[in-house]
């Protein structure tokens, strides 16, 4: 059901884009720096937390089933 809400969608959009990402979000300096890497860490994580959790499980159980998925 994830897969199909406005959330997944919007953060794939910044996702899929980084280039876009770091004109709309630019930040000067080292904490500018790391705050638009958290920040942008945060957009690809929205869209990709289910596909982390099945790796994660799958490599813990078989590094094979992991590059196979």
């Amino acid at each position: 059901l994830y897969q199909f809400t406005t959330f997944k969608h919007i953060c794939l959009s910044h996702c899929r884009s980084p280039l876009a990402f770091v004109a709309q979000h630019w930040r000067d300096g080292r904490v500018g720096a790391l705050k638009m890497g958290l920040r942008h860490g945060l957009y690809c994580f929205g869209c990709c937390w289910a596909l982390f959790a099945v790796l994660v499980a799958a490599g813990v159980m078989s590094i094979a089933w992991m590059l196979l998925l």
